[in-house]
Protein backbone atom coordinates (compact mmCIF):
# COMPACT_ATOMS: atom_id res chain seq x y z
CA UNK A 1 0.00 0.00 0.00
CA UNK A 2 1.28 3.68 -0.75
CA UNK A 3 0.06 6.32 1.72
CA UNK A 4 0.48 10.12 0.86
CA UNK A 5 0.33 12.59 3.09
CA UNK A 6 -0.39 16.21 1.78
CA UNK A 7 1.54 18.77 4.39
CA UNK A 8 3.60 18.86 6.69
CA UNK A 9 2.11 21.17 9.41
CA UNK A 10 0.56 19.81 12.71
CA UNK A 11 -2.22 17.77 11.08
CA UNK A 12 -0.12 15.88 8.90
CA UNK A 13 2.93 15.58 11.47
CA UNK A 14 0.19 13.71 13.90
CA UNK A 15 -1.02 11.60 11.56
CA UNK A 16 2.77 10.32 10.60
CA UNK A 17 3.05 9.56 14.20
CA UNK A 18 0.48 7.22 13.90
CA UNK A 19 1.04 5.66 10.25
CA UNK A 20 4.52 4.82 11.56
CA UNK A 21 3.25 1.90 13.11
CA UNK A 22 2.69 0.05 9.63
CA UNK A 23 5.43 -1.98 8.23
CA UNK A 24 5.76 -4.30 5.58
CA UNK A 25 4.73 -3.74 1.95
CA UNK A 26 3.53 -0.11 3.12
CA UNK A 27 5.42 3.02 2.35
CA UNK A 28 4.53 6.05 3.64
CA UNK A 29 5.11 9.87 2.31
CA UNK A 30 5.00 12.96 3.21
CA UNK A 31 4.85 15.58 0.83
CA UNK A 32 5.25 19.89 1.83
CA UNK A 33 6.92 22.09 -0.42
CA UNK A 34 8.87 23.69 2.49
CA UNK A 35 11.17 22.04 4.06
CA UNK A 36 10.25 22.80 7.81
CA UNK A 37 7.12 23.46 9.82
CA UNK A 38 5.80 26.45 11.56
CA UNK A 39 4.04 27.38 14.52
CA UNK A 40 1.76 29.53 12.58
CA UNK A 41 -0.40 30.67 15.43
CA UNK A 42 2.98 33.13 15.86
CA UNK A 43 3.62 34.67 12.59
CA UNK A 44 2.00 38.09 13.15
CA UNK A 45 5.15 37.84 16.00
CA UNK A 46 7.04 37.22 13.23
CA UNK A 47 6.38 40.26 10.67
CA UNK A 48 6.70 42.08 13.35
CA UNK A 49 10.14 41.17 15.07
CA UNK A 50 8.77 40.51 18.67
CA UNK A 51 9.63 37.02 17.79
CA UNK A 52 13.05 35.51 15.33
CA UNK A 53 11.96 32.95 12.77
CA UNK A 54 14.25 30.63 13.69
CA UNK A 55 11.62 30.22 17.20
CA UNK A 56 9.27 29.19 14.70
CA UNK A 57 10.28 26.30 12.71
CA UNK A 58 11.98 23.11 12.53
CA UNK A 59 13.05 20.64 9.45
CA UNK A 60 10.45 18.26 8.93
CA UNK A 61 12.74 15.37 8.20
CA UNK A 62 13.96 15.55 11.91
CA UNK A 63 10.20 15.65 13.17
CA UNK A 64 9.21 12.19 11.41
CA UNK A 65 9.12 9.11 12.60
CA UNK A 66 11.24 6.73 11.00
CA UNK A 67 9.42 4.85 8.49
CA UNK A 68 8.19 7.65 7.09
CA UNK A 69 9.69 9.05 4.14
CA UNK A 70 9.73 13.22 3.35
CA UNK A 71 9.03 14.77 -0.13
CA UNK A 72 10.24 18.32 -0.58
CA UNK A 73 8.27 19.28 -3.33
CA UNK A 74 5.11 20.89 -3.79
CA UNK A 75 1.46 19.24 -5.06
CA UNK A 76 0.16 21.46 -7.66
CA UNK A 77 -2.46 18.55 -9.02
CA UNK A 78 -4.61 15.90 -7.28
CA UNK A 79 -6.27 13.70 -9.67
CA UNK A 80 -8.96 11.38 -7.28
CA UNK A 81 -10.59 9.70 -9.95
CA UNK A 82 -6.86 8.25 -10.99
CA UNK A 83 -5.67 8.38 -7.39
CA UNK A 84 -2.46 10.21 -7.91
CA UNK A 85 -1.01 13.31 -7.41
CA UNK A 86 1.23 15.15 -9.13
CA UNK A 87 4.21 17.60 -8.13
CA UNK A 88 6.45 20.57 -10.37
CA UNK A 89 8.68 17.16 -10.57
CA UNK A 90 7.40 13.74 -10.33
CA UNK A 91 3.73 11.95 -10.55
CA UNK A 92 3.00 9.72 -7.57
CA UNK A 93 0.52 7.11 -7.19
CA UNK A 94 -1.68 6.36 -4.12
CA UNK A 95 -3.38 3.45 -2.08
CA UNK A 96 -4.67 6.13 0.96
CA UNK A 97 -4.77 9.93 0.61
CA UNK A 98 -4.30 12.28 3.87
CA UNK A 99 -5.36 15.99 2.81
CA UNK A 100 -3.71 17.78 5.28
CA UNK A 101 -2.08 20.88 3.04
CA UNK A 102 -3.84 24.03 5.48
CA UNK A 103 -4.30 27.12 3.63
CA UNK A 104 -2.85 30.25 1.96
CA UNK A 105 -4.63 33.61 0.76
CA UNK A 106 -7.65 34.29 -0.79
CA UNK A 107 -7.90 37.50 -2.57
CA UNK A 108 -11.79 36.86 -3.69
CA UNK A 109 -11.16 37.65 -7.36
CA UNK A 110 -8.57 40.92 -6.34
CA UNK A 111 -5.64 41.07 -9.13
CA UNK A 112 -3.99 44.34 -8.64
CA UNK A 113 -0.34 45.02 -8.17
CA UNK A 114 -0.18 41.33 -6.27
CA UNK A 115 3.20 41.51 -6.37
CA UNK A 116 3.53 44.38 -3.87
CA UNK A 117 1.31 43.62 -1.08
CA UNK A 118 1.99 41.61 1.62
CA UNK A 119 0.24 38.16 3.12
CA UNK A 120 0.73 36.37 6.00
CA UNK A 121 0.35 32.50 5.76
CA UNK A 122 4.18 31.13 5.84
CA UNK A 123 6.93 32.23 7.61
CA UNK A 124 8.88 33.45 4.40
CA UNK A 125 6.14 35.68 3.94
CA UNK A 126 6.26 37.21 7.54
CA UNK A 127 9.89 37.23 7.03
CA UNK A 128 9.49 39.27 3.81
CA UNK A 129 7.45 41.80 6.43
CA UNK A 130 9.46 42.39 8.76
CA UNK A 131 12.58 43.10 6.24
CA UNK A 132 10.32 45.08 3.86
CA UNK A 133 8.55 47.24 6.50
CA UNK A 134 11.77 48.27 8.49
CA UNK A 135 12.95 49.66 5.09
CA UNK A 136 9.38 51.22 4.63
CA UNK A 137 9.50 52.99 8.02
CA UNK A 138 13.20 54.07 7.08
CA UNK A 139 12.15 56.11 4.24
CA UNK A 140 8.36 56.64 4.17
CA UNK A 141 7.89 60.35 5.69
CA UNK A 142 4.29 59.39 6.79
CA UNK A 143 4.07 55.93 7.30
CA UNK A 144 0.27 54.23 6.97
CA UNK A 145 0.00 50.80 7.11
CA UNK A 146 -3.54 49.44 5.69
CA UNK A 147 -4.74 46.39 5.69
CA UNK A 148 -7.65 44.42 4.03
CA UNK A 149 -9.65 42.81 6.53
CA UNK A 150 -10.58 43.16 10.28
CA UNK A 151 -10.32 39.52 11.61
CA UNK A 152 -7.76 38.33 14.31
CA UNK A 153 -5.10 37.53 11.78
CA UNK A 154 -5.51 41.63 11.00
CA UNK A 155 -5.64 42.76 14.66
CA UNK A 156 -2.65 40.91 15.74
CA UNK A 157 -0.62 42.17 12.29
CA UNK A 158 -1.46 45.51 13.39
CA UNK A 159 -1.12 45.29 16.91
CA UNK A 160 2.87 44.15 15.97
CA UNK A 161 3.45 46.40 13.39
CA UNK A 162 2.54 49.00 15.38
CA UNK A 163 5.05 47.67 18.12
CA UNK A 164 7.53 48.22 15.54
CA UNK A 165 6.93 51.46 14.57
CA UNK A 166 7.17 52.28 18.26
CA UNK A 167 10.73 50.99 18.13
CA UNK A 168 11.59 52.67 15.35
CA UNK A 169 10.39 55.63 17.22
CA UNK A 170 7.95 56.21 13.93
CA UNK A 171 4.14 57.59 14.43
CA UNK A 172 2.65 54.91 12.42
CA UNK A 173 -0.92 55.36 10.97
CA UNK A 174 -3.22 51.79 10.37
CA UNK A 175 -6.48 51.87 8.72
CA UNK A 176 -8.08 48.24 8.81
CA UNK A 177 -10.96 48.02 5.87
CA UNK A 178 -13.59 45.26 6.57
CA UNK A 179 -16.30 44.62 3.71
CA UNK A 180 -18.29 43.30 6.47
CA UNK A 181 -20.48 45.16 8.76
CA UNK A 182 -18.82 44.33 11.75
CA UNK A 183 -15.75 41.99 12.89
CA UNK A 184 -15.52 39.15 14.58
CA UNK A 185 -18.85 38.36 14.44
CA UNK A 186 -18.28 35.41 16.96
CA UNK A 187 -17.35 37.08 19.69
CA UNK A 188 -19.26 37.45 22.80
CA UNK A 189 -21.19 41.50 23.10
CA UNK A 190 -18.02 42.54 26.20
CA UNK A 191 -15.03 40.69 24.20
CA UNK A 192 -16.40 43.04 21.54
CA UNK A 193 -16.72 45.75 23.26
CA UNK A 194 -12.70 45.25 24.52
CA UNK A 195 -11.37 45.19 20.96
CA UNK A 196 -13.42 48.37 20.30
CA UNK A 197 -11.40 49.81 23.73
CA UNK A 198 -8.39 47.93 22.37
CA UNK A 199 -8.57 49.33 18.73
CA UNK A 200 -9.53 52.97 20.06
CA UNK A 201 -6.37 53.01 22.27
CA UNK A 202 -4.11 51.86 19.58
CA UNK A 203 -5.94 54.46 17.24
CA UNK A 204 -6.39 52.32 14.37
CA UNK A 205 -8.89 53.51 12.16
CA UNK A 206 -11.73 50.65 11.10
CA UNK A 207 -13.47 51.31 8.20
CA UNK A 208 -16.46 49.01 8.59
CA UNK A 209 -18.93 48.16 5.17
CA UNK A 210 -15.76 49.39 3.18
CA UNK A 211 -12.88 47.85 1.09
CA UNK A 212 -9.96 47.99 -0.66
CA UNK A 213 -10.89 48.83 -4.56
CA UNK A 214 -7.62 49.63 -6.29
CA UNK A 215 -4.25 49.45 -5.72
CA UNK A 216 -1.58 50.25 -7.46
CA UNK A 217 1.35 48.99 -6.05
CA UNK A 218 1.92 52.03 -3.95
CA UNK A 219 -1.21 53.95 -3.27
CA UNK A 220 -4.92 52.71 -2.59
CA UNK A 221 -8.58 53.35 -2.62
CA UNK A 222 -11.70 52.16 -1.30
CA UNK A 223 -15.04 51.83 -2.38
CA UNK A 224 -15.74 54.62 0.11
CA UNK A 225 -13.80 56.86 -1.73
CA UNK A 226 -11.06 57.24 0.52
CA UNK A 227 -7.68 57.36 -1.06
CA UNK A 228 -4.74 56.77 0.34
CA UNK A 229 -0.82 57.64 -1.34
CA UNK A 230 2.72 55.27 -0.43
CA UNK A 231 1.26 52.66 2.07
CA UNK A 232 2.31 49.31 3.44
CA UNK A 233 -0.50 47.14 2.40
CA UNK A 234 -1.44 43.97 3.88
CA UNK A 235 -3.85 41.50 2.68
CA UNK A 236 -5.36 39.66 5.67
CA UNK A 237 -9.29 38.86 4.41
CA UNK A 238 -9.46 35.41 4.36
CA UNK A 239 -7.62 31.65 3.50
CA UNK A 240 -8.30 29.13 0.86
CA UNK A 241 -7.40 25.60 0.53
CA UNK A 242 -3.58 25.68 -0.24
CA UNK A 243 -3.89 22.79 -3.22
CA UNK A 244 -4.33 24.51 -6.11
CA UNK A 245 -6.14 21.73 -8.38
CA UNK A 246 -8.14 18.90 -7.33
CA UNK A 247 -9.84 16.10 -9.93
CA UNK A 248 -13.13 14.98 -8.90
CA UNK A 249 -16.01 15.81 -6.66
CA UNK A 250 -15.88 16.52 -3.12
CA UNK A 251 -18.57 18.24 -0.68
CA UNK A 252 -16.47 21.86 -0.14
CA UNK A 253 -17.24 24.93 2.16
CA UNK A 254 -16.78 28.58 0.45
CA UNK A 255 -13.26 28.79 1.91
CA UNK A 256 -12.21 24.79 -0.09
CA UNK A 257 -12.19 23.01 3.10
CA UNK A 258 -13.32 19.18 2.39
CA UNK A 259 -16.28 18.21 4.16
CA UNK A 260 -15.86 14.88 6.01
CA UNK A 261 -18.05 12.78 7.65
CA UNK A 262 -16.76 11.50 11.59
CA UNK A 263 -14.72 9.45 10.54
CA UNK A 264 -12.33 12.39 8.28
CA UNK A 265 -13.22 10.33 5.04
CA UNK A 266 -14.48 12.19 2.26
CA UNK A 267 -17.39 10.40 1.54
CA UNK A 268 -17.21 9.95 -2.20
CA UNK A 269 -13.83 8.55 -2.94
CA UNK A 270 -12.48 5.09 -0.79
CA UNK A 271 -9.30 5.90 0.97
CA UNK A 272 -9.33 9.52 0.79
CA UNK A 273 -9.52 11.48 4.18
CA UNK A 274 -8.60 14.97 5.13
CA UNK A 275 -7.35 16.79 8.63
CA UNK A 276 -6.41 20.01 10.17
CA UNK A 277 -7.36 23.19 7.88
CA UNK A 278 -8.06 21.08 5.20
CA UNK A 279 -10.96 19.37 6.80
CA UNK A 280 -14.54 20.73 7.84
CA UNK A 281 -15.79 19.07 10.28
CA UNK A 282 -19.19 18.93 11.76
CA UNK A 283 -19.81 20.06 14.43
CA UNK A 284 -22.91 21.82 16.47
CA UNK A 285 -25.11 22.38 13.42
CA UNK A 286 -21.95 24.47 11.98
CA UNK A 287 -18.08 23.17 11.11
CA UNK A 288 -14.91 23.54 13.66
CA UNK A 289 -13.08 26.98 13.58
CA UNK A 290 -9.69 26.19 12.38
CA UNK A 291 -6.99 25.93 15.36
CA UNK A 292 -3.70 23.77 16.29
CA UNK A 293 -5.23 21.71 18.58
CA UNK A 294 -7.74 20.51 16.07
CA UNK A 295 -5.21 19.71 13.65
CA UNK A 296 -3.62 17.54 15.69
CA UNK A 297 -6.17 15.36 17.24
CA UNK A 298 -7.61 15.15 13.85
CA UNK A 299 -4.58 14.50 12.21
CA UNK A 300 -4.06 11.97 14.78
CA UNK A 301 -7.36 10.40 14.28
CA UNK A 302 -7.00 10.03 10.39
CA UNK A 303 -3.41 8.70 10.54
CA UNK A 304 -5.13 5.63 13.21
CA UNK A 305 -8.16 5.56 11.02
CA UNK A 306 -6.16 4.76 8.11
CA UNK A 307 -4.18 2.25 9.76
CA UNK A 308 -7.36 0.92 10.59
CA UNK A 309 -8.73 0.56 7.58
CA UNK A 310 -6.16 -1.54 6.08
CA UNK A 311 -6.43 -3.64 9.05
CA UNK A 312 -9.62 -3.68 8.34
CA UNK A 313 -10.66 -2.57 11.34
CA UNK A 314 -13.24 -1.19 12.47
CA UNK A 315 -12.42 3.17 12.30
CA UNK A 316 -12.83 5.61 15.33
CA UNK A 317 -15.06 8.80 14.95
CA UNK A 318 -13.34 12.43 15.48
CA UNK A 319 -14.38 13.50 18.64
CA UNK A 320 -12.95 17.26 18.84
CA UNK A 321 -11.64 18.53 22.52
CA UNK A 322 -12.13 22.38 22.43
CA UNK A 323 -9.45 23.52 24.88
CA UNK A 324 -10.15 27.16 23.65
CA UNK A 325 -8.69 30.03 21.74
CA UNK A 326 -6.96 33.18 22.68
CA UNK A 327 -6.49 36.29 20.59
CA UNK A 328 -2.79 38.17 21.56
CA UNK A 329 -3.60 41.57 21.33
CA UNK A 330 -0.16 43.11 21.92
CA UNK A 331 -0.72 44.27 25.34
CA UNK A 332 -4.54 42.82 25.63
CA UNK A 333 -6.12 39.73 24.97
CA UNK A 334 -9.83 38.08 24.55
CA UNK A 335 -10.75 34.52 24.64
CA UNK A 336 -12.15 31.27 26.00
CA UNK A 337 -10.57 27.77 27.87
CA UNK A 338 -12.60 24.92 28.09
CA UNK A 339 -15.37 26.38 25.75
CA UNK A 340 -16.77 28.29 28.31
CA UNK A 341 -14.82 30.17 30.39
CA UNK A 342 -13.40 33.50 29.67
CA UNK A 343 -10.08 35.09 29.66
CA UNK A 344 -8.55 38.27 28.84
CA UNK A 345 -5.45 41.11 29.42
CA UNK A 346 -2.04 39.86 30.35
CA UNK A 347 -3.20 36.50 31.27
CA UNK A 348 -4.56 35.02 28.21
CA UNK A 349 -1.43 36.76 26.50
CA UNK A 350 0.62 34.50 28.93
CA UNK A 351 -1.74 31.47 27.75
CA UNK A 352 -1.64 31.64 24.44
CA UNK A 353 2.67 31.82 24.60
CA UNK A 354 2.68 29.12 27.01
CA UNK A 355 0.58 26.94 24.49
CA UNK A 356 2.44 28.41 21.39
CA UNK A 357 5.68 26.57 23.18
CA UNK A 358 4.14 23.83 24.34
CA UNK A 359 2.80 22.73 20.87
CA UNK A 360 5.84 23.64 19.15
CA UNK A 361 8.70 21.80 17.94
CA UNK A 362 11.86 21.07 19.97
CA UNK A 363 13.16 22.34 23.46
CA UNK A 364 15.17 25.68 22.39
CA UNK A 365 11.87 26.39 20.46
CA UNK A 366 9.66 25.72 23.93
CA UNK A 367 12.65 27.39 25.90
CA UNK A 368 12.11 30.89 24.25
CA UNK A 369 8.63 30.78 23.99
CA UNK A 370 8.15 29.98 27.65
CA UNK A 371 10.45 32.72 28.73
CA UNK A 372 8.47 35.36 26.61
CA UNK A 373 5.10 34.39 28.17
CA UNK A 374 6.91 35.58 31.50
CA UNK A 375 7.92 38.78 30.61
CA UNK A 376 4.06 40.26 29.61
Amino acid sequence: MVIIILGGGFAGLAAARKLAVLQGNHQVFLFDKNSYSTMLPSLPDAAGGRMPPQFLKEEIARLLPEGIEFKNENVCLVDLENRFIKTEKNQYCFDYLLFAAGSTSNFYGFNQSLERLYTLTTLTEAERIREDFAGYLYRAPHPHLVLSGAGYTALELAGNLSFAAQKSQKTLRITLAERAPDFLPFLSSSQKERIRRYIKRMKFDLKLNDFIEVFDGRNVRLHSGAEFEDVFFCWTAGTKFAIPQIIGKMDLLADGRIVVDECLRAPQYDGVFAAGDSAAMACGGGYLRKAVNFAIYSGARAGDNIVRSIRSKRLKPFRAVDLGWVIPLIDDSVGVVFGKIPVCGRLGLRMHYFMCGYRNFNWTNRRRFFQFSLTL
